[in-house]
């Protein structure tokens, strides 16, 4: 190889090997920083639970709305927000019970309990709600039809409301104040499980990134090991680190680099090189291009 061509590679290689210099933190390690700062021992798993979405529908309670089901709310476990979504909800199917009742009409079952609102609000409750809301106003049209012909299909909260004070029957007052109640608690809860879900997304996408550095970490021990098995005359942890750090930004380039020119990450070390033949032929500038390509050769084939 020509002088010339030498002192070219030699320009290119420190041009490729400024741009990964110490002080340049690769992005990959920026969004590590707060997260390893913090403990990670949340139960991912239990969380993915909590707000799992579950459309089924299924009847899991078959009870009749009672006054004693009302009362056994307030002893309830559940959180404020799920709490106030159950007692609006209940309210709402007891005067549809007592309407049912007094018209010889049957009552409709629950499709809501607290099961599907313990821990945490998930959508299947959502679905619940909305099923029996419906089969609410379902009889109470059927029973109320020419009071309700008043009310417009886009009413506002406080339209509803305003109608509610002008209701004689007690029952159906009671059913539209809860009906709205039920509507808003239903939208907080919703909320509620959005942010939920969110911050389950950034912990598991956090956690994603964890494992990934961990596993780039055990994969720059392996290659370090290998290259210092080989005994090759190179400084084998900065030309792996410096390897992966440029590899964040321009993997093709980088790998490239790595197999035809890995000098380019960290120089050979003359020093290590022994003479050959009992120290009768000296070491040459040959040699270490000629060591740089069996380096880059064993890089290329190596599977660590």
């Amino acid at each position: 190889m020509s002088t010339e061509n030498t002192n070219t590679q030699k320009n290119d290689s420190q041009d490729i090997l400024n741009s990964v210099s110490d002080e340049d933190i690769d992005d990959f390690e920026k969004m590590l920083n707060d997260f390893i700062s913090k403990e990670f021992d949340e139960e991912i798993s239990e969380k993915q639970q909590s707000i799992e979405e579950n459309t089924k529908t299924s009847d899991i309670s078959s009870e009749e709305p009672t006054g004693s089901n009302i009362q056994e709310t307030e002893n309830s476990n559940l959180q404020e927000h799920e709490f106030s979504l159950f007692r609006a909800y209940k309210n709402f199917m007891y005067a549809i019970a007592m309407i049912c009742e007094g018209n010889d009409k049957k009552v409709p079952k629950l499709h809501l309990n607290e099961e599907k609102l313990y821990p945490h609000y998930k959508k299947r409750a959502g679905t619940a709600v909305s099923k029996d809301i419906l089969s609410g106003w379902e009889i109470m049209l059927s029973i109320f039809p020419e009071q309700l012909q008043k009310i417009n299909p886009e009413s506002t909260d406080d339209q509803l409301l305003d109608f509610a004070e002008q209701c004689e029957d007690d029952n159906l007052q009671l059913a539209v104040i809860s009906h709205v109640e039920t509507m808003i608690e239903l939208e907080g809860c919703e909320i509620d499980y959005q942010t939920r879900k969110l911050k389950y997304e950034r912990k598991k996408l956090e956690k994603e990134i964890y494992e990934a550095h961990q596993r780039r970490i055990e994969k720059t021990k392996r290659y370090i090991a290998a290259i210092k098995a080989k005994n090759f005359p190179v400084d084998a942890e900065r030309l792996v680190n410096n390897y992966f750090r440029l590899s964040n930004k321009d993997p093709e380039g980088s790998f490239k680099a790595l197999t035809k020119n890995p000098a380019t990450f960290a120089p050979i070390d003359f020093s290590k090189i022994k003479d050959r033949f009992f120290g009768l032929i000296k070491v040459k500038p040959q040699d270490g291009i000629r060591i740089n390509q069996k380096l880059g050769e064993f890089l290329k084939k190596l599977k660590a």
